[in-house]
């Protein structure tokens, strides 16, 4: 299994905004080579000519640092808004016309797909299970459509981010399992899945595995082609840093996460370390020393492996 390191930009929301300043700090201070380019700040109401200029300025420092953009995603933001599962039909198709222009975008500064948060349920649709399943059909079909979308500027796939609430679907291993084959029966490129190793349901998942995210690695990390790591307990998706005392209350190991890829069988995987903090806070410095901190245990399990996978090919 190829499996390489690299690092969701959420971190740089409203703090390093400038694409300079973003693969600067991955490529000098974090020392990696792999981003997937976060959404935070997106609008596709810019004007034309800046957002050309912005995708080509990106493409640009991604180039001058070395930086190779995996793909693109939608920031914590969004997880502010309905989305394609929005119960107002207007409101789901100016949803959609915005991952158009996030697809542009994807393909512009050289991204090879884009993954996502595809929006939440209200209270009430989500209540009534008729309503429920027509909006889940209806966000496919959305996702077929962008799909198309997607093979025309070039991408090679786009990821459905499975969630930890009901309201968000995907969010138990059967429904991410139907939602990829009815998807995958019409897209014109392949629907994949970003895993998340916090997001599980620890209360209403109705299966214990629901809420393993080891469990949820070996079913689909062969169909995730990137995966969130962060350290969290079994609480809440906590996005902590992989520092001595979070990993002894955490419930993610390194070991045993790539254990898990492995048993998925899959190929080729991305782990991009996601870690919040708080955009108001003033220790700016902290960020980053958390950052180094998770590079530095990742590398650490990731050089093993390879050994361990270097001698069992002798």
């Amino acid at each position: 299994m190829n499996v390489q390191l690299g690092i969701n930009t959420c971190f740089t929301a409203t703090r390093w905004p400038r694409p300079e300043e973003k693969f600067r700090l991955v490529r000098e201070v974090l020392g990696l080579d792999y981003v997937q380019y976060s959404l935070d700040a997106f609008d596709a109401g810019l004007s034309a000519g800046y957002r050309t200029a912005l995708y080509r300025r990106i493409r640009a420092a991604a180039e001058q640092y070395g930086i190779r953009i995996h793909s693109t995603f939608t920031g914590a933001g969004h997880h502010f808004d309905n989305l394609l599962f929005h119960p107002e039909p207007e409101w789901r198709a100016n949803s959609r016309r915005w991952f158009e222009e996030a697809i542009r975008l994807s393909a512009a500064i050289g991204a090879r797909g884009l993954g996502a948060f595809f929006g939440a349920m209200s209270v009430d649709d989500n209540a009534d299970p008729v309503c429920r399943e027509v909006r889940i059909h209806e966000a496919v079909d959305q996702l077929v459509a962008l799909s198309e979308t997607a093979k025309v500027e070039g991408l090679d796939f786009l990821m459905i981010e499975p969630m930890s609430v009901w309201r968000e679907p995907p969010s138990t291993l059967a429904e991410a399992r139907r939602m990829l084959d009815e998807a995958n029966r019409a897209a014109a490129v392949p629907i994949r899945l970003c895993l998340d190793v916090g997001h599980h349901l620890a209360v209403t998942a109705p299966t214990p595995a629901d809420c393993d995210p080891y469990a949820w690695i070996a079913e689909f990390g062969a169909q995730s082609p990137a995966l969130h790591i962060q350290q969290t307990d079994m609480a809440s998706s906590k996005h902590w840093t992989f520092s001595e005392a979070n990993n002894q209350r955490g419930i993610i190991q390194g070991e045993k996460l790539l254990a898990a890829l492995t048993a998925s069988g899959a190929d080729e995987t991305l782990l991009l370390i996601e870690l919040f903090h708080s955009p108001y806070e003033p220790m700016d410095d902290q960020v980053l020393d958390d950052l180094r901190i998770s590079i530095d245990y990742w590398r650490r399990h990731l050089a093993a492996y390879r050994r361990q996978q270097s001698l069992q090919a002798v």
